[in-house]
């Protein structure tokens, strides 16, 4: 066998291995396509359908959870500042009073629960309900609250 027969063989090799992968992406995109028209369809199952059985349109984020990403990303910004602050006030100041040491320390703990609570808010609307309009309508802080307190009174 010759050196060009050899390379013509190592190219249709690859031809045939380069068919193959084609095949294969093909595959994998039939069956995503499947499973996002499946996942489509049992989301818009409370949503009713638009003009000739279509899906209706999703809602635009990006003026709304966009702002409110962004919103989010900021405040984090700040809330490092506000660590620092905490930080540097109780190394510099340690002669303070205990009123101000635990007004500062007040601050810094309602400062965190914020920041959680703002980081809660993004990924559950964003990450968990992601191509899920119907949960945008929803509100989530059921969630963060008690038991007890979601449950009417029984007299």
């Amino acid at each position: 066998m010759t050196y060009e027969d050899n390379m013509c063989d190592n190219s249709r090799r690859s031809l045939v291995s380069y068919r193959r992968l084609g095949e294969l992406e093909r595959k994998q995109a039939r069956r995503l396509a499947s499973s996002s028209r499946t996942m489509a369809s049992s989301a818009n199952t409370t949503a009713p359908a638009g003009a000739g059985g279509a899906a209706p349109a999703l809602p635009a984020l990006d003026n709304t959870f966009g702002a409110m990403f962004l919103g989010t990303v900021f405040g984090q910004m700040l809330y490092g500042l506000t660590v620092y602050q905490t930080y540097k006030y109780f190394r510099l100041f340690a002669k303070d009073t205990l009123f101000h040491k635990v007004l500062v320390l007040t601050v810094l703990v309602l400062e965190t629960f914020h920041a959680v609570l703002c980081i809660h808010v993004c990924y559950y609307y964003v990450i968990t309900n992601y191509f899920n309009p119907v949960a945008l309508t929803k509100d989530i802080w059921y969630e963060l609250l008690p038991h007890q307190l979601n449950k009417p009174n029984e007299c």
